[in-house]
């Protein structure tokens, strides 16, 4: 099994700190229908970040979860991000496909900071340049620890699955972006995506389509909720309920709020402003090392990227425009989980990721 294996059909799964959530999808026409779905929350100690502390309580989770979906299959695709993924771009002499996967291997391992040995690498091929005097092969390449693939696909097939392929987040965002809507990517391809979770956000970047640079921050949305908590001592539910009220645009009728929700927009605007502040820095110092590249576009997914006006904030604050992609609205939902449909549209941007990685295994 490789990072980039391809199979017949899947499911997408994320196994995350606060929940697991799974997609099922398939063909529909000309476009993709979600066939299965469901979401639990994940008990506390079982996950820190996105280690796993506890495999056999995060098995029992899944356990349940898969059990209270009906789905048409067990083949799963799973996917990697952050910390525990190491990417590369690699530029090497053109030569035949089956001496080409040893060249990287080498190439790879030369740059890598721990043992070859220890990680899965795969590739894939990015297109031919040439100076005039020779052809190189580009090539977007991608290492994972292997004790990471072992455990995450051990833990699958525990709950009664079967792992088909591992990913990185960073290529299942863009597989949904493309697939669903690609008359959404800029015509240079170059863009970026910066994924929203509630504990950390990343930031891939592409140029002409290929990945050229990721970063993870230690931000999500549990930053805007801590600082309702801390600042009114309110209930963690309370202040998950109240973000989701705020205006963060500065376009609305302030008039029209209450003014205690005023002033609590008062409080989360200079925090989310932190998390604008830093994608606005790592931005500023990837064009510094790329002189003569730009971004035509960015696009925010996740479960804070549905926080009112954020996009129009962003575009503000970092003079690009920025879109929250959201793939449920371009997909059906087939007759099996017609009575989700409220609770699947409000997830909405939180599903990017297992959207992405099932319609990776969907013809």
């Amino acid at each position: 099994m490789g990072l980039f294996s391809k199979t017949v059909s899947c499911i997408g799964l994320d196994i995350g700190e606060h929940r697991m959530k799974l997609v099922e999808a398939q063909k529909a026409g000309s476009g993709y229908e979600i066939t299965g779905y469901g979401v639990v929350p994940t008990p506390p100690g079982l996950m820190e970040g996105s280690m796993m502390i506890d495999e056999p309580g995060v098995i029992a989770t899944l356990s349940k979860l898969v059990g209270k979906v009906q789905l048409g299959t067990n083949r799963v695709a799973l996917a990697v991000s952050g910390e525990n993924v190491i990417v590369r771009n690699l530029s090497v002499p053109v030569m035949p496909d089956r001496e080409l996967a040893e060249a990287v291997r080498i190439e790879a391992e030369a740059q890598l900071p721990i043992p070859g040995k220890d990680v899965t690498i795969d590739f894939i091929k990015c297109g031919i340049t040439s100076d005039g005097s020779s052809r190189r092969q580009e090539v977007l390449t991608v290492a994972v620890r292997n004790d990471i693939i072992k455990r995450m696909t051990r833990i699958a097939a525990g709950a009664g699955l079967e792992p088909v392929v591992v990913d990185v987040e960073p290529l299942v965002l863009q597989r949904a972006l493309k697939t669903l809507n690609p008359a959404l990517v800029p015509a240079d391809g170059s863009y970026v995506i910066v994924n929203i979770g509630k504990s950390s956000s990343n930031i891939a970047v592409f140029e002409n389509d290929r990945l050229s640079f990721t970063r993870t921050l230690g931000f999500g949305g549990d930053k805007l909720s801590m600082a309702l908590v801390n600042h009114y001592n309110m209930p963690l539910e309370e202040a998950e309920g109240t973000k989701k009220l705020i205006d963060f645009s500065g376009d609305s009728d302030q008039h029209g709020l209450t003014v205690l929700l005023y002033q609590k927009a008062e409080i989360l605007l200079p925090v989310i402003g932190e998390l604008v502040k830093e994608i606005g820095r790592s931005l500023d110092y990837y064009l510094a090392q790329h002189r003569g590249q730009r971004f035509s576009k960015i696009f925010i997914t996740g479960g804070s990227a549905q926080l009112k006006g954020l996009d129009a904030y962003m575009t503000d604050e970092l003079d690009l425009p920025v879109t929250a992609f959201d793939p449920v609205r371009h997909m059906q939902l087939s007759g099996k989980v017609q009575y989700l449909e409220k609770e699947i549209q409000e997830a909405g941007t939180a599903l990017t990721q297992v959207v992405g990685l099932a319609l990776s295994e969907v013809e």
